[in-house]
């Protein structure tokens, strides 16, 4: 009974051992990659740009919402898409090649748990970025909704939080020599998100307002959807990180993007007459899940129950992904 006992304590420690050290790794991962100079001007572009869209498409009328909207959610994707590929990179390979991936594994740190950390610690960040420009959408959506107007209730704040976020980073760094760029980061996380609880307590007017009733809650479902699509771009990235540097992994989901929002169109028509394009519509990932913005014009709602559907997708691509990435990882010699 007694030896029982200790085993099963021994059991419970293994795991809890493990769990720490699995989130020991996933932080620093996430530290690590919010001080990459690259993620902090690719959230800083992606915030600007969302915002600067009511400003250059306001004069199309009647058609302003859905531009912004759809270009809103098409910035959130192409951006996330080349800060997943940057940060997988700046965060396997090159711990790969310096020696730095030896030193972890030569304690007890198993490969597999290695790669799933430094994956959920970038997710991490791309799960905070596709939040902040989720928020960033619905403000810019509702600062353009009228034609030949802006409402600067909603654009205002969103613009001002980049540059508080600069100011106050850059205070903290003087005082403390605390990092700028992660600071920054964090900071225009916070200010963004101050941002989106100011345009949703005031309308028009400057008047407070029951919050969001001025937003248009149908845009989180295609935010959300988003994502996931971001999400499964930093799974394939990471597979390819383990490999290759930055730009040929950003070549490869580049292409292996714009192939997977025609995979309708080049496999999906041609399924019952080729073997080839039936697995080739079955190994491309079909990106048009992940966009479904033009449900928002017709029918004008997209159903939460489709979001979960693709989740499932997304999840099983990912677990696909990641185990091929493991059995590759297992025959790399590591120095």
């Amino acid at each position: 009974m007694d030896l029982g006992k200790r085993h099963t304590v021994k059991s419970e420690n293994s795991i809890m051992a493990q769990a720490r050290r699995f989130f020991a790794i996933a932080y620093l991962t996430a530290l690590e990659t919010t001080r990459q100079p690259i993620c902090l001007i690719l959230a800083t572009i992606s915030v600007l740009t969302i915002a600067l869209f009511p400003v250059i498409i306001a004069h199309k009328m009647g058609d302003a919402g859905k531009l912004i909207r759809d270009s809103a959610l098409a910035t959130h994707f192409l951006i996330g898409l080349v800060m997943a590929t940057y940060a997988a990179s700046s965060t396997i390979v090159k711990e790969i090649r310096s020696g730095t991936v030896s030193s972890i594994l030569s304690k007890p740190v198993s490969r597999e748990l290695f790669l799933l950390a430094k994956f959920a610690g970038i997710a991490a960040v791309m799960l905070v970025f596709s939040t902040m420009a989720s928020m960033a959408t619905l403000l810019a959506e509702r600062a353009g909704a009228e034609s030949f107007s802006v409402d600067k209730y909603a654009l205002y704040p969103l613009l001002f939080s980049v540059l508080l976020a600069y100011c106050v980073a850059g205070f903290i760094n003087h005082r403390t020599n605390r990092p700028f760029t992660s600071n920054a980061f964090w900071l225009m996380v916070m200010a963004v998100f101050m941002a989106f609880l100011v345009g949703g307590l005031l309308n028009e007017g400057g008047r407070l307002t029951a919050f969001g009733s001025k937003y248009d809650w149908n845009l989180l479902p295609a935010c959300a959807l988003v994502a996931l699509g971001v999400l499964l771009l930093q799974g394939i990235a990471t597979g390819l990180a383990i490999k290759l540097e930055a730009v040929p992994t950003l070549s490869i989901c580049s292409i292996l993007f714009m192939v997977g929002l025609m995979s309708d169109f080049l496999f999906g028509t041609h399924r019952e007459e080729s073997w080839l394009a039936e697995a080739m519509y079955t190994i491309v990932p079909n990106w048009g899940r992940f966009w479904m913005a033009d449900m928002l014009t017709n029918p004008g709602v997209i159903p939460w129950s489709l979001v979960g559907t693709t989740a499932v997708y997304a999840g099983l691509y990912l677990a696909g992904v990641l185990a091929i990435t493991l059995f590759v990882l297992r025959l790399i010699e590591i120095k």
